[in-house]
């Protein structure tokens, strides 16, 4: 609970030039005063640390023994990270070092902080809202820049900002209705209905702005699932191999080597694409019980994918598998981009032949030519993948705010109360039911600023992140 001082290791585990120890709460000063002594510090005299300011000094413990030499900073509240006391010592990055000065801080009267805590008491304390909070946890899992920028925006107040204004209009609206109902003039209707139609539909305007960049932009913080399928020996793993410039996958002459599905995740032309390859698929009957596993999990992938690499052997031409391959990515919702590898074994003719094979089974494919062997097309691909997703995602402006799945769900009904106070307004309803959706409207945009948020909203936000953050 607030109150009390909470402590953490605020860096990765593992060995490394730094690590810090991170306390919030206002036991904060009189604990690093008790653990840590400063260099400078005159033999007998009590010291007082300058605020922002970092001091060289030896963790000690109880005994006086020194447990890392390290570097301390003491932060006062308001002007903090949590706005309360802050303290951090910056010591060695060993896993020893960093426990064994945790252990301390803790017997010293510092609890345990939960994950996420020291950024959720700075939200209740006022120094974030919530969208700033999900922002944080947003850009710690960043793997792309355009991640981190759209992300660092959030962080900056870009869709609070946008909320806030859309909040505010609506209160405009409710403070002039409920004068017209504090102040009846004989029960004449002095509500100018024209121009409250004008500003809802203004508000509505403005969250479907909001909504239309979470359909351009989602890929950019969820990524592109991307699956790479075919028929045994097409030359998927080496594909995989060759998008992840390393030997992840293993690839062999022999039909069936990939069993299961691997996933891994690379940067495609600032878009982080979750690329997974699959178990050849064919004919089960074909397949010893193993490989059958690995079939029906590479069919469930292709279900799920959002982008298809379907894998041919250009120098086989089409086979009666690849037109059922391709018959099931035509059922699927995922985009799909035929990949004839083999490039180097076939002539220009053979491929203007294979184009054309390809539009016929199936047109909207896109189509592009390589040979994972010689790397000839592969450097390309990050570029078709661009072309495949531009009207969907390549197009979004740096400055464009985007919105989380959390954020549409509460858009879409603060529009329908939104729809709702329309329909009062035009049907001449009194003031007070156009309040009632107005009202209704500006709570729910409260629980993405945090505002009117409950307690299951603020856990279920907080619950994202890591432990010292």
């Amino acid at each position: 609970m607030i109150g009390d001082t909470i402590a953490a290791i605020s860096t990765p585990r593992g060995a490394g030039g730094i690590g810090i120890i991170r306390l919030s709460g206002p036991y904060g000063l009189p604990i690093l005063k008790q653990v840590f002594r400063p260099k400078q510090k005159k033999q007998g005299a009590d010291w007082q640390p300058t605020p922002r300011e970092l001091i060289l000094g030896w963790v000690c413990d109880s005994l006086g023994v020194v447990l890392d030499e390290a570097l301390a900073v003491y932060m006062p509240a308001p002007h903090s990270y949590t706005r309360e006391d802050v303290v951090e010592i910056q010591c060695h990055g060993g896993s020893r070092s960093l426990d064994n000065i945790l252990q301390l801080v803790l017997s010293s009267g510092a609890r345990l902080a939960l994950p996420g805590e020291f950024t959720q008491r700075a939200f209740l304390n006022g120094g974030l809202d919530l969208t700033q909070a999900e922002a944080v946890i947003d850009l710690i899992e960043a793997k792309t820049a355009k991640e981190g920028k759209i992300a660092a925006q959030q962080l900056a107040g870009g869709l609070k900002d946008k909320i806030e204004a859309v909040s505010d209009g609506l209160l405009d609206i409710i403070a002039g209705i409920e004068g017209d109902i504090d102040y009846p003039d004989e029960g004449v209707d002095t509500l100018n209905r024209s121009q409250m139609t004008v500003d809802v539909e203004k508000a509505i305007k403005q969250l479907d702005i909001l909504l239309a960049q979470r359909e351009q932009g989602k890929i950019y913080k969820e990524g592109i699932r991307a699956v790479i399928v075919g028929r045994p020996n097409v030359g998927k793993s080496s594909l995989m191999n060759a998008l992840l410039r390393e030997e992840r996958a293993i690839v062999t002459d022999i039909a069936g080597t990939t069993r299961d599905t691997i996933e891994e995740s690379l940067n495609v032309k600032g878009i982080r694409l979750i690329l997974t390859d699959t178990a050849g698929i064919r004919e089960e009957e074909q397949a010893d019980a193993v490989e059958r596993i690995g079939i029906a999990r590479s069919r469930e992938a292709l279900r799920s994918a959002q982008l298809i690499l379907a894998v041919i052997d250009s120098a086989a031409g089409i086979t009666p598998e690849d037109r059922e391959i391709l018959t099931q990515c035509r059922q699927t919702e995922g985009k799909t981009l035929l990949l004839c590898n083999k490039m180097d074994l076939i002539t220009a003719a053979q491929m203007a032949f294979l184009r054309e094979m390809v539009q016929d089974i199936y047109p909207e494919a896109s189509v592009a030519f390589i040979s994972t062997l010689t790397g000839d097309g592969c450097e390309r691909l990050g570029d078709v993948i661009q072309e495949i997703f531009t009207t969907n995602c390549m197009t979004v402006p740096d400055d464009a705010t985007i919105i989380s799945a959390r954020h549409q769900e509460i858009i879409l009904r603060a529009k329908d109360y939104l729809r709702d106070s329309l329909d009062a307004i035009t049907g001449g309803l009194p003031g007070d039911f156009i309040a009632v959706d107005l009202q209704g409207a500006w709570r729910k945009l409260g629980e993405i600023t945090g505002k009117t948020a409950g307690q299951d909203i603020i856990d279920r936000v907080f619950s994202r992140f890591c432990l010292g953050k």
